[in-house]
């Protein structure tokens, strides 16, 4: 990608034809009260089925700071991260669910922890103490048995290894994507890989508290999901110990 920018801010979305048109606006009227024009907008697309394509696409073509990337349709979750991240050219690389689920006014506070403050990771989080969240009881109590159940077994300080609100120094996002490698058995730990490995390597990770909403959909899938989740989980283990 061309004419490097200051800070590059992926979409990931699949099937997000409803929230497309509705939502870029809000985040370029964020963007343009924090940093001015210097950023660019990354739609990353997962292999969209509806008319996401074609609405990112007009997007793109009416405002220069809009990019399209269509992903390899590999369906994993945030795989697709790891395929436009090494394409950007920016020093600060942000992601953030379409779905605007972290309320945009934590923006500043992601962005100044890496640009300013020295940190290699800035992530939003759900549970700390002053953190504000709505969602459904069973969602509720599916992410705190997740997250005790990773800081038990990795000895993470983080508290919420999961929230789509994270921003990073590209040097630090680019070797830690080394690492990872791409896998079709992560599914839904790909944020939390990277925040383990991060803390391994003794990177600096700013967390947060954020007030979030939960979307309206999900495609989780509780019995198929957790089974290979925390399976993953322990391969993952392993391997760290081994490695």
């Amino acid at each position: 990608m061309v004419n490097k920018k200051r800070i590059s801010i992926i979409l990931p979305v699949y099937n997000e034809e409803c929230i497309l048109g509705e939502n870029i606006p809000k985040i370029i009227s964020c963007f343009d009260s924090i940093v001015g024009e210097d950023y660019e907008i990354v739609i990353a697309d997962d292999g969209s089925t509806d008319d996401t394509p074609d609405i990112a696409k007009n997007l793109a073509g009416g405002d220069s700071r809009i990019k399209y990337f269509k992903g390899s349709s590999s369906r994993t979750r945030r795989e697709i991260l790891g395929e436009v991240i090494p394409s950007l050219e920016s020093d600060i690389i942000a992601f953030m669910d379409m779905d605007l689920a972290t309320d945009l006014k934590h923006a500043r506070e992601l962005i100044d922890a890496v640009e300013n403050q020295g940190y290699s990771i800035s992530t939003g989080s759900r549970w700390m103490k002053s953190s504000k969240t709505k969602r459904e009881k069973s969602r509720f109590f599916i992410s705190l048995a997740y997250n005790n159940f990773v800081r038990l077994l990795f000895g993470s300080r983080i508290r919420d290894h999961q929230c789509g609100f994270k921003a990073f120094r590209r040097e630090a996002a680019i070797a830690l994507l080394k690492e990872m490698g791409h896998s079709k058995r992560r599914g839904w730990s790909w944020d939390t890989e990277l925040l383990i490995r991060a803390q391994k390597k003794g990177r600096g990770i700013y967390e947060f508290p954020v007030c979030w909403n939960a979307g309206q959909r999900t495609s989780f899938k509780f019995v198929a999901d957790c089974a290979s989740i925390f399976a993953y989980l322990i391969y993952l283990r392993v391997v760290l110990l081994l490695s």
